[in-house]
């Protein structure tokens, strides 16, 4: 049995079903203000333990808004954290609640890393482009595997499609070729 169910009533009715989480306050609401959906467990004992919540928060202004994601490290009320912000913008923050691109990672503890996997017999490749435009000159480039596990950087054209290689990093011979698959 659904929790919420919502039937269209046209073809061009948009299909949300709704759960309408409301905070309110009798003063001035500031950025972070907002409602969330907070995720517990209780243990045999009758312990409550929160462990995390997805929200809405005030973000510029009363009708601009930001979704939040938290975790808790531990009972403490202070151990609340962060983890997952979009904007009002649409820019998406990983460890940081300013993001300042559409996807800004941080970790202001450590390392920060990137992984982009597969499974099976498929490349990992991570492709920047500029479509669409008027005064630049629209191109791809692409970092990614090579068929062998190898490294390379393809300048991939205005299409997108077409593929020059550019730079190619041998894992097993550590050689780095210019132009060239098969650097000796």
């Amino acid at each position: 049995t659904p929790l919420l169910e919502r039937k269209p009533t046209s073809a061009s009715d948009l299909m949300w079903a709704g759960l309408k989480v409301l905070s309110t306050k009798s003063s001035n609401m500031g950025d972070g203000f907002g409602s969330a959906v907070s995720f517990t467990i209780q243990d045999d004992a009758g312990v409550i333990n929160d462990l995390g919540a997805i929200g809405a928060i005030r973000d510029g202004a009363d009708d601009k808004g930001a979704i939040v994601m938290t975790t808790r490290t531990s009972s403490l009320t202070t151990d609340v954290y962060e983890r997952f912000r979009i904007t009002n913008t649409g820019n998406v923050g990983i460890g940081t609640s300013i993001p300042a691109g559409r996807l800004h990672i941080n970790n202001p503890t450590g390392n920060t890393t990137v992984k982009i996997t597969n499974e099976g017999d498929f490349y990992s490749r991570l492709r920047i482009a500029r479509t669409g435009a008027t005064t630049l000159t629209n191109r791809e480039w692409e970092l990614g595997q090579a068929g062998n596990g190898d490294l390379a950087i393809n300048d991939k054209g205005a299409d997108g499609l077409s593929s020059n290689l550019l730079m190619h990093f041998s894992h097993s011979t550590r050689n780095v070729g210019i132009g060239t698959a098969a650097p000796t």
